[in-house]
Formats: structure tokens, sequence, C-alpha cells
């Protein structure tokens, strides 16, 4: 299968359990081309979890036979701060305060686009998946943490998450209440 011929899409869900990446064709997203998962092991650190997605996508490359693409997506608890470019609010704490993409995108060799893991997860459920044709599409994720993401696409067709000015504007808190 080459390239040309299919819009691949690559991403890479960096959680706080598990990393998971797959490679989709986007007319025919309900199956992965390839999906290899790794726990994330973050309890080794920053640079470990960096490595770990280098990990997953070579395993994605020699899983499938292909090469990696210009750009990979990657979501990730947490919101990227845009005045600095790093990582704030995410349940895999040693990653906050940390250039996450600029780092990720120099492990990899390609541009990383980093966004909010929740986010990912509506986008793509509205776009190919079970939120498809819908106005309103409003993801929830209850894993290692809890997350959330909204679609709202309009007439127009733009596919950007509410996020607001601080990149939180759907996001789903934990919280601990003690009796």
């Amino acid at each position: 299968m080459s390239a040309a011929m299919h819009q691949l899409l690559w991403g890479v869900d960096l959680g706080g359990t598990k990393i998971e990446g797959a490679i989709i064709d986007a007319h025919q997203p309900d199956r992965a081309i390839a999906r290899v998962r790794l726990a994330t092991e973050s309890d080794r650190g920053y640079d470990h979890i960096v490595g770990r997605v280098r990990t997953v996508v070579e395993q994605l490359e020699a899983t499938s036979g292909l090469s990696r693409p210009q750009t990979v997506g990657i979501g990730t608890p947490g919101a990227v701060e845009p005045s600095s470019a790093t990582l704030k609010n995410s349940n895999t704490v040693c990653l906050n305060g940390r250039p996450l993409g600029r780092d990720l995108a120099g492990a990899l060799g390609v541009d990383a686009r980093l966004t909010n893991d929740a986010n990912c997860f509506a986008l793509a459920e509205a776009m190919l998946g079970a939120g498809r044709g819908r106005d309103v599409v409003l993801g929830l994720i209850l894993g290692t943490g809890v997350g959330s993401g909204i679609m709202a696409l309009p007439a127009s067709g733009d596919t950007t998450p509410c996020a607001g000015s601080r990149r939180r504007a759907t996001a789903a808190e934990q919280a601990v209440s003690k009796p």
C-alpha cells in the first residue's frame, strides 16, 4: 500500500499507563494498518518517556514497512502553554513544565503535533467515528486520569477544538474528596 494512494495518519496516545501508536487510513478509519502499545513507565522519568514514544514510532515503521511521515500527531493529558510551549496540568507530572513537543520532534526527526488527548479523541470521533455528521461531539476519557474534549463543528467545517485562551476550556479535572 503506498501512502500516495491513501491518506495515512500516524498518531500516538501518550497516557499515564501506556503509550499506544497507530497508523490508519483516513478513508478506512475503523481498521488500523499497524498498532503498537508499550508501558509508559513514567516512574523512570521524562527522558525515558520521550524514548518510549520514539520506540513506539520505530516499531510502527517496522510493523508496517512504512517510513514515518513528516508529521506525527501526539495526544497527551494536559495542555501546551502557548507562551512557553511547555506542558501543564498533566497527570504524568514529570511532563509538566517541559517542552515535550520540541523534544519529541527532536527524538522523532519529524514535526510532532502535540495536543490534549481528550481533544484528539473528540476530534477523531467527530471526523472519523461515531460522531461523524453530528454538530457537537463530547468525548470523555476515564483512564489513568479523567479528561474531556468537545468538538462543535460549524457549517464551515472548522475542526478546531473548543479550547479557550488557556487551553483548558473543556477540561474535566480529577477531584479528591475526604469524608
